[in-house]
């Protein structure tokens, strides 16, 4: 019998690190009470999510919490049969293009269709109850509830002792320690990627986390910037309650938002995949 094993992905810049973290300690709690191994974990890409669990899982000593924004067909296979666990963040898309831009340095057009391509997990997750669909805003608000949640969907006991240890582990004061103590670090002990320097066990990033703040969006961009948005992704802020149609209307008729990100959205953005965001509702 393969031992356990829970995936972790969401939306871009949508809390899917802090739920991977979560879920570790998670894990780990549940290795402790069967007296299992410390817990594998780690960050896959598509190949090698599929590969990972095609020829390695059956061997790993202990449970295995693995993230990645494409989890892959195999991976979407086990999960629908329920032989795995998965937890699935979301976000406002436009808080998500608005963070995303201040990660990557990216101009709006890559950034935009970077946060749409995320959304293809989403989608599928909405067909089976083996997913839990965890909101960012919801985390903001009380992770310790969140927390709660997540390790009922994954079947761990865990008393309000190793929810409040595993949320002082977690949080944004403690996850912003962790991301300065990485830019002070020699290269031996982080991992490189690129130019960015990441925390091999928790996967944060040296520039990771900001304020968290919900709706930045709303300050964060022109007017014009802000009307597109909402209008692009005006399917799936319907379908997750984020908008009504009312709200939608209102939106795209009139100016939002404020200025920090200076200059129109250009025209490769307002063209690419119109029309194809999200599923018709």
């Amino acid at each position: 019998m393969n031992p356990p094993l829970f995936i972790c992905n969401g939306l871009l810049r949508s809390g899917s690190t802090w739920s991977y973290n979560v879920t570790r300690g998670l894990a780990q709690e549940l290795a402790n009470q069967r007296g299992l191994k410390p817990v594998e974990s780690a960050y896959l890409d598509l190949p090698q999510m599929e590969d990972y669990l095609s020829n390695q899982w059956k061997s790993a000593p202990g449970p295995v919490v693995l993230k990645s924004h494409e989890p892959g067909p195999i991976a979407l296979s086990l999960v629908r049969a329920g032989r795995i666990k998965a937890v699935c963040t979301f976000r406002d898309p436009r808080d998500c293009v608005s963070s995303d831009l201040k990660f990557t340095g990216l101009d709006f057009d890559k950034v935009v269709n970077r946060v749409r391509s995320s959304f293809g997990s989403l989608r599928y997750y909405q067909s089976t109850d083996q997913i839990l669909l965890v909101r960012y805003e919801d985390m903001v608000k009380d992770p310790q509830r969140l927390i709660r949640r997540i390790a009922m969907h994954l079947g761990i006991e865990a008393s309000p002792e190793v929810i409040a240890r595993i949320h002082a582990e977690t949080n944004i004061e403690s996850s912003k320690k962790i991301c300065d103590d990485v830019r002070r670090r020699p290269d031996s002990e982080v991992f490189l990627f690129a130019d960015a320097r990441i925390d091999p066990s928790t996967r944060l990033h040296e520039n990771h986390v900001f304020d968290g703040k919900v709706g930045r969006w709303r300050t964060e961009f022109t007017p014009e910037q802000g009307r597109w948005l909402t209008e692009y992704f005006s399917n799936w802020l319907l379908l997750l309650g984020y908008e009504n149609p009312h709200s939608i209307s209102a939106a795209t008729s009139r100016p939002i938002g404020g200025n920090t990100f200076a200059g129109p959205a250009s025209g490769n953005a307002f063209h690419a995949g119109r029309g194809a965001v999200g599923p018709a509702v």
